[in-house]
């Protein structure tokens, strides 16, 4: 019997084993990196808005709503610098934080609860940085650290696009 109970206990805590390492090698991975591309978007969010308040503030124009950021900076940008969205290059990639934001936001990654499932089951078809995982009967969305490290990148280049577009004074993207 003691014999019997031994061999029970081993194999329960090897059970045990696989799911630390299933905790510590991906829920936990992943949960940071949900994490992080929240906080990139409310980052990005609040320096688009300084920005647009500060351009406003330079050539007397209304401040821009703070209600709905990514949509009135975008159409602020455009009535009142000529500058459209489909001219910067990483708009694509503001969306994408945008919708990949919302999905972790209000479904928790399970893109088959998100009103955007199509375009983030069409997003993680593009690349190899974003996989799909069974989550019950669901799918989540499983996020690379290079594709954080890529978005961050992308997201900055949006910024500098848009500061050599209104001729930002003193900018020099060799010196950021």
């Amino acid at each position: 019997m003691e014999e019997l109970l031994n061999e029970l206990y081993k194999i329960e805590k090897e059970k045990l084993k696989d799911i630390d390492y299933l905790l510590l090698n991906s829920f936990f991975p992943n949960s940071f990196r949900y994490s992080f591309i929240v906080l990139l978007f409310i980052h990005f969010e609040q320096l688009l808005q300084e920005l647009c308040d500060l351009l406003a503030q330079i050539n007397n124009l209304p401040k821009v709503s703070k209600v709905g950021v990514l949509k009135s900076c975008g159409k602020f940008l455009e009535t009142f610098l000529g500058i459209k969205r489909d001219v910067l290059s990483k708009w694509s990639r503001v969306i994408e934080l945008c919708k990949l934001r919302n999905c972790i936001v209000h479904t928790r990654g399970i893109i088959d609860k998100s009103r955007e499932c199509k375009y983030l089951e069409e997003l993680t078809s593009k690349t190899n940085f974003l996989t799909l995982s069974n989550y019950g009967n669901m799918r989540r969305i499983i996020i690379n650290k290079n594709y954080c490290m890529l978005l961050t990148a992308d997201i900055r280049d949006f910024f500098y696009e848009i500061f050599k577009l209104i001729d930002f004074p003193n900018f020099d993207v060799k010196s950021t």
